[in-house]
């Protein structure tokens, strides 16, 4: 592929994502994309920043499709990337109401290097990262990253925050939510963490109703 037939591919990606789209179309549209970067560059490199949100943001819908699959199915959950406006990175449609959303990750060079021989897009837990290979949770590093985000003084109301984490040995809500209190989670509307298999919800907006044990499982076959 050309490289001018590639910008236009980009182009058409981000006008698609920067409307409301249910989650499972928005990640259909930005496979093709992704499909042809190298996992380890794709987490690691600025120049793909849209792709890394717009891969949050699909997947953070087909979370909360499961949270709120009692209240209604399909039509209750909607994404999109707020390009080309420089904040929130994605807004969040949940029946009538909007969510600004904020992304940030705990990801490093490292976690890029154990996600080297990935070859297609979450949410599954790739079959190849054995449980020896996967890190404990790192609370200091999820703590420290809310704290780098706070450095962005957001003007009220604050946003929602939603943060990517690879899924730790022995990783539980109570650990998440530590962290998340240390780091200044309260001082977002809500606070979010994804992995490759679930979504959790470390502090919850108004009126969303708390799980026990704080965590949804994303289909297997949501792609």
């Amino acid at each position: 592929m050309s490289s001018l037939e590639a910008d236009r591919r980009y182009a058409q990606f981000v006008d698609f994502a920067s409307r409301f789209q249910h989650p499972e179309d928005l990640i259909e549209r930005l496979e093709p994309l992704r499909a042809r970067i190298p996992t380890a560059e794709l987490l690691t490199s600025p120049k793909h920043k849209v792709l890394k949100e717009a891969w949050h943001a699909g997947v953070f819908g087909l979370g909360m499709r499961v949270a709120f699959e009692e209240a209604s199915a399909k039509e209750a959950v909607y994404v999109r990337l707020a390009e080309p406006e420089p904040y929130p990175d994605f807004q969040l449609r949940l029946l009538d109401q909007t969510y600004d959303f904020e992304v940030t990750s705990t990801t490093d060079r490292a976690t890029g290097e154990l996600h080297r021989r990935s070859t297609r897009i979450g949410p599954p837990r790739p079959s190849w990262i054995v449980d020896e290979e996967v890190p404990p949770l790192d609370s200091a590093a999820l703590a420290g990253i809310i704290r780098k985000k706070l450095e962005k003084h957001y003007a009220p109301p604050a946003p929602n925050l939603l943060v990517y984490v690879v899924e730790g040995k022995g990783m539980t809500m109570e650990a998440v939510r530590a962290a998340v209190n240390e780091g200044g989670g309260v001082n977002f509307a809500s606070v979010w963490v994804l992995t490759t298999t679930h979504l959790g919800v470390a502090r919850p907006f108004a009126g969303f109703p708390d799980r026990p044990g704080g965590w949804w499982r994303i289909p297997n076959d949501a792609k």
